[in-house]
């Protein structure tokens, strides 16, 4: 399946760090897969 379909990330929910512990109980499959940050310089998109 994975060379047919676009197995992509799907669905994505942005949460404060405070939330992570509560929303991670909820949905035990839940991935935390990055994190926003504030810009300190002119660069729109930082990929790590």
């Amino acid at each position: 399946m994975y060379r047919v379909f676009n197995m992509g990330i799907g669905m994505t929910i942005v949460c404060s760090a405070q939330q992570v512990a509560e929303l991670t109980t909820a949905l035990p499959e839940a991935k935390i897969i990055g994190k926003v940050i504030q810009a300190t310089d002119s660069k729109k998109v930082i990929i790590t």
